[in-house]
């Protein structure tokens, strides 16, 4: 069972595979903010410190609105409401 550790916070989420992670906003102590959950918004912008290889390619509009946001397209900046967890992950809200 694959496991989201939020790393400012110091706590962690277990969570099936396959886990869409849009639904964390139905979880307590979530530190994400989620607007639209369709990847238009930006709200749920991430920071991939451990397992970027745990949550599936990066499409063209993710990555373009990562661009238009931040400058750039880190690889390990995501929109958590595009990401779905395979394996173990650590993260934060980005800056």
């Amino acid at each position: 069972m694959p496991k989201i550790f939020f790393k400012n916070d110091e706590f962690s989420v277990d969570v099936e595979a396959g886990f869409e992670m849009h639904k964390l906003i139905e979880t307590k102590r979530c530190p994400i903010l989620f607007g639209c959950k369709d990847g238009a918004c930006g709200a749920c912008l991430i920071k991939i410190y451990q397992g970027l290889e745990s949550l599936g390619v990066k499409g063209d509009d993710e990555r373009d609105l990562i661009e238009s946001l931040c400058g750039d397209d880190s690889e390990e900046i995501r929109l958590a409401c595009q990401c779905i967890v395979k394996e173990d992950i650590e993260i934060d809200p980005a800056d």
